[in-house]
């Protein structure tokens, strides 16, 4: 119970989006790395849990929205709370660029729509566009903002890696969604089948790891990289529309901390 009260809490996608964020902003040099591990961390807790909460408006016909509906004051005290730690990091550890402001109001305007709805429909309803929101999102809240914040000029090579490693892990949830899913959302399992997404996923997962590579070639002699990407094969190899939670958000979500930690290596 305590392990889908962690996954469904959405604590280990956040530990695991904070540790990622730590990795590659010490890659970049960036001497607050410890600061925006942590500021990811808790803001994914938040927007991820908050979300939850504003889907309760429209169904929760699963385990894991009855587990919201059952902790909801507790969700949004935590959220609430990290929101205040995580902005207190934001102010006084590693500061605001105040003059790059508005280059953050697109993703936060996706933050916001990806679940409630304009008129009808919310940004995830919209035909094969979720999985590619998730992906620009988490490039943005991982990679982009800190470097912005810093002044400091993106590794488009790492970019990409991200954009690309986020959308490889995020074909499984897809595919234990397969059944669930409104068939106008047009998912990567409902156009290539199952073997075809899974395929599809591997072969993301290679691209952006070469990506990784490339941009720090002293990565390729890291053996936890390569233990990182075997991992992640024989996870996909074995994930279903018979998944669990336990199996899809706690060990593939899980093991984005171990990419997070090969950053640290370069």
């Amino acid at each position: 119970m305590y392990g889908y009260g962690l996954i469904y809490s959405n604590s280990v996608v956040s530990i695991a989006s904070g540790i990622l964020t730590a990795g590659v902003c010490h890659f970049s040099g960036i001497d607050h790395w410890i600061a925006y591990g942590f500021i990811t961390a808790l803001a994914t807790f938040a927007v991820y849990n908050l979300q939850r909460i504003a889907k309760l408006r429209y169904s929760y016909n699963n385990l894991w929205m009855h587990w919201v509906v059952k902790h909801k004051m507790l969700i949004i005290v935590l959220s609430v709370f990290s929101v205040i730690i995580s902005g207190f990091l934001l102010f006084f550890e590693t500061g605001i660029n105040w003059s790059k402001l508005y280059m953050h109001l697109p993703f936060l305007f996706i933050v916001v729509f990806y679940v409630y709805r304009l008129g009808k429909k919310s940004l995830r309803d919209l035909p094969f566009l979720k999985i590619f929101l998730i992906s620009t999102t988490w490039v943005y809240v991982v990679y982009l903002f800190p470097l912005i914040n810093e002044n400091i000029t993106p590794n488009w090579y790492i970019s990409l890696g991200i954009f690309l490693y986020v959308l490889a892990v995020t074909i499984p949830f897809d595919i234990r969604d397969l059944k669930l899913d409104n068939p106008k959302q047009l998912t990567f399992p409902q156009i290539l089948g199952v073997p075809g997404a899974k395929a599809l996923s591997i072969a993301l997962l290679f691209i952006s790891y070469g990506l990784f590579v490339w941009a720090n070639w002293s990565l390729r002699h890291e053996i936890l990289l390569y233990l990182s990407l075997f991992v992640h094969l024989v996870l996909l190899y074995y994930v279903s529309e018979k998944s669990s939670d336990l199996y899809v958000a706690g060990l593939i979500d899980g093991i984005i901390a171990l990419t997070g930690v090969c950053f640290f290596l370069a």
